[in-house]
């Protein structure tokens, strides 16, 4: 890695804010919150979730049938929608699809709500799902989208994770609606409060992880052991 990709990936930070939030009418203002302390050389990078979006894809596969992989990636184009939703109601921040369009969203002081749909398709060729998006292009450890499993397993913390981790992105936020019920990964896997996929995505990176209470803004962001497990 060359010192200037060295030195984003130490500056870049991603928040996934969790989908519940997404209920909340104070949100923007939350954000800015939440951003707006953050030192002049650390580059936030927003990751949205699908919130109740994805829980009607949910729904849909429940009535219909829809196979696990066009679900998943239902759930994507939710995470896309949720992301410009937000941007309307937030003139602070800015819809991405790439470093290009963050880079130059960072330079205008703005904050970049990434399109994971663009993103993740940008990293691959085609049909045959062969990777474009090499892993000299990051500077990350790279991981191809497709060792994902494409179902429920992988839900947008992975997502995110998985983005962090191509980026390249030297810390996570978890931007919840709750206090964790544990202070690792693993553990808060099996209280069902981020997928099971996470830690695997993570594994060998790393990439701090913190638990924000976005609702509580009194509350310290919590780090997050990564005591790993494969999946």
């Amino acid at each position: 890695m060359s010192r200037s990709s060295h030195d984003e990936f130490q500056s870049t930070v991603v928040y996934k804010l969790g989908g519940s939030l997404l209920r909340r009418p104070d949100l923007h203002e939350l954000l800015q919150q939440e951003l707006a302390s953050l030192p002049p050389d650390i580059r936030p990078l927003v990751v949205v979730g699908g919130g109740s979006r994805a829980d009607e894809v949910r729904r849909w596969q429940s009535l219909y049938g829809i196979a696990d992989e066009s679900a998943h990636w239902l759930a994507i184009h939710a995470m896309r929608d949720n992301a410009e939703q937000l941007q309307r109601l937030w003139p602070h921040s800015r819809l991405v699809v790439d470093r290009v369009h963050a880079d130059s969203c960072w330079r205008d002081r703005r904050i970049p709500l990434l399109d994971p749909l663009k993103f993740v398709e940008s990293t691959i060729a085609g049909p045959s799902g062969e990777d474009a998006f090499e892993k000299s292009d990051s500077g990350g450890d790279w991981i191809p989208f497709s060792e994902l499993p494409p179902d429920w397993t992988t839900t947008s913390d992975a997502i995110a994770g998985w983005i962090a981790r191509v980026w390249p992105a030297a810390t996570l936020h978890l931007l919840k609606s709750c206090r964790p019920a544990a202070r690792n990964v693993p553990e808060l896997c099996q209280h069902q409060q981020i997928d099971p996929v996470l830690p695997a995505v993570l594994q060998g990176t790393g990439i701090e992880v913190f638990w924000n209470e976005l609702s509580d803004q009194t509350a310290a962001p919590v780090k997050l052991a990564q005591l790993h497990r494969t999946v």
